[in-house]
């Protein structure tokens, strides 16, 4: 599993599209979705901190973005059929119970939110709230945990379930369900474009890349 961790903050899941356009703690979004109560400019990372609970949504640009909130966790993604499921350790003995726990989630678990995501053409970004989505830093060799990964998913909107879940005494996890609704983007001939596969990143293949020709951003470290 590919994790990723904060250094104390929220996390950001976020279409690369998207992604681009959070500043974190060193800008702030001209616009009213960047103000607080008094009128003031406040950082976005400001406002993912001001996130209650362990799932939010913010407005970003033309779209927004999920806050993974409350007490930060390492965050994983593990891939299903129809989208997959962001995986907080809030506790485990091992990966390997993560692992298993993640396989054998029962449906009765999950439940709905008001909340959804919609994928452009070059997938998702999961990162540190502070960093501006643009600037991602590379992450250093021998990490356990990378401070961003990418996620390639076909585009669409996906609704969000979450669980509080805890399959026995030693495992407790916060799970986000993403799951596809609405399918693909239009295209000028009235077709959809849609990738068939799932895939995310991994810190053992990585290689850099010129960031506007995959995710549309400036400069960071794409793993592949």
């Amino acid at each position: 599993m590919n994790w990723v961790c904060s250094a104390g903050g929220p996390l950001i899941v976020a279409s690369a599209e998207i992604a681009r356009l959070w500043r974190g703690g060193f800008g702030r979004q001209a616009t009213e979705a960047g103000r607080g109560p008094s009128g003031e400019s406040i950082s976005d990372y400001a406002r993912a901190c001001g996130v209650d609970g362990y799932l939010g949504t913010l407005r970003v640009g033309p779209g927004g973005v999920l806050v993974l909130g409350d007490e930060p966790m390492r965050t994983a993604f593990v891939s299903k059929p129809d989208g997959g499921v962001l995986t907080r350790w809030m506790y485990a003995e091992n990966e390997a119970d993560v692992q298993r726990a993640v396989e054998e989630i029962p449906e009765s678990v999950w439940e709905a939110t008001p909340h959804n995501i919609e994928v452009g053409q070059r997938g998702i970004l999961v990162f540190d709230a502070a960093y501006p989505g643009d600037e991602l830093p590379p992450t250093e060799d021998g990490w356990a945990e990378a401070l961003w990964i990418h996620i390639e998913l076909p585009p669409g909107v996906y609704l969000v379930d979450t669980a509080d879940y805890q399959p026995d005494g030693s495992t407790r996890l916060i799970l986000h369900r993403l799951r596809l609704s609405a399918r693909g983007f239009p295209r000028q001939d009235g077709g959809a474009c849609v990738p068939d596969s799932i895939q995310v990143s991994s810190p053992g293949e990585r290689s850099w890349q010129a960031c506007f020709d995959r995710v549309g951003l400036r400069r960071c470290a794409l793993f592949w």
